[in-house]
């Protein structure tokens, strides 16, 4: 996982500080996009496929539940939301997010183990001083293969 920043912009020299961050998941094998539930998309506190992003007809939409109802949510460019029924269709492509993207500066993810659950878990902190909530790690017991340095070599 890496994070991102988008500084605010500004034109005033004395404006300090402040920004967006995303944060990104990628395959540690391939350096390409995460294939597991990384990210709590619907903020529900568990990774399932309700975490899935919903690609229909070119819109990118989010499923959420709401009063015990499936609703697919899309996001304008403005920002604006648009909640409606979800049913699925045919043309449906469910996908993992690859990264997310939070309101504040967030600092480098720090993996943890859950004492309780014994799952590996992401922690980030952020520019307003509070945690934000774990981010889980890939799926299975890998990450006690993965000790010391990783990198990747490029093949031609």
């Amino acid at each position: 996982m890496f994070t991102s920043i988008i500084p605010i912009e500004s034109d005033d020299p004395c404006t300090v500080g402040g920004g967006k961050s995303w944060v990104f998941a990628i395959d540690l094998f391939t350096g390409g996009s995460s294939t597991g539930k990384t990210f709590d998309i619907n903020g529900d506190g568990e990774f399932n496929t309700e975490d899935m992003l919903i690609i229909r007809d070119g819109v990118v939409g989010t499923i959420r539940i709401i009063d015990g109802v499936e609703k697919i949510v899309t996001t304008s460019l403005g920002g604006s939301e648009t909640v409606e029924d979800y049913v699925a269709e045919e043309g449906d492509i469910k996908l993992p997010a690859s990264g997310v993207q939070l309101n504040q500066i967030v600092d480098s993810p720090r993996v943890l183990r859950d004492g309780t659950t014994n799952d590996y878990v992401s922690v980030i902190s952020g520019s307003d001083g509070g945690d934000l909530k774990p981010l889980p790690l890939i799926d299975g017991g890998l990450f006690d293969l993965l000790t010391g340095r990783l990198n990747w070599q490029q093949l031609r």
